[in-house]
């Protein structure tokens, strides 16, 4: 098995922590790390179930299809987190959605959605080429993502005893609410 799938993770782990510092009024940009801590954790674990760390790179931002691919490949994975796709149309059509899976995963349904579009934040968003405002639901330290998180580096085995771990590294270093909001990861 190639161990490629490690080399995402560092960089994940940095967005992550800057995802937690204390900086509560930056929405775009917190949706934005967050967005990417998922997408580099999902092409881990899909690189490490395929060994193909180009077609996990080839994924880009589509956060669905990733984790789509990840299931399909290994049912087990990430059971609870299922992303349907009347409710990620919906979504993108910026219709109304009523469905106890939305609200019960809003964060991941628009980073699904968004990932790669919070830089835009503020601006229309254009996915089917017509042109929307949007919003976003943002809670900040959101504690769904420590969980969604948890266990997706319990299924990678993550971080490994003796080897790197990039917020146990910084740890000495981070505010004391975000230790608080890491330390969930580690629970």
């Amino acid at each position: 098995m190639s161990d490629e799938w490690r080399t995402f993770l560092w960089t994940a782990d940095e967005f992550l922590i800057e995802y937690s510092l204390p900086l509560p009024f930056l929405t775009a940009v917190k949706q934005f790390l967050i967005g990417h801590v998922v997408e580099l954790y999902l092409k881990a674990a899909y690189t490490k179930m395929t060994g193909d760390h180009r077609s996990a790179i080839n994924y880009g931002h589509k956060i669905k299809n990733l984790l789509g691919a990840c299931q399909k490949h290994t049912p087990s994975f990430m059971q609870g987190y299922q992303i349907k796709d009347d409710v990620f149309n919906s979504i993108k059509s910026n219709q109304i959605v009523n469905d106890p899976e939305y609200f019960k995963h809003c964060q991941l349904y628009q980073i699904a959605v968004w990932a790669g579009r919070f830089k835009y934040f503020g601006m229309p968003q254009s996915i089917d080429g017509t042109e929307k405002q949007t919003s976003f639901i943002c809670m900040w330290p959101d504690p769904y993502w420590t969980g969604f998180l948890k266990e997706l580096r319990t299924y990678l085995g993550y971080p490994e005893e003796g080897k790197g771990d990039r917020i146990k590294h910084m740890w000495n270093q981070l505010p004391e609410s975000s230790k608080v909001y890491l330390l969930d990861l580690y629970s």
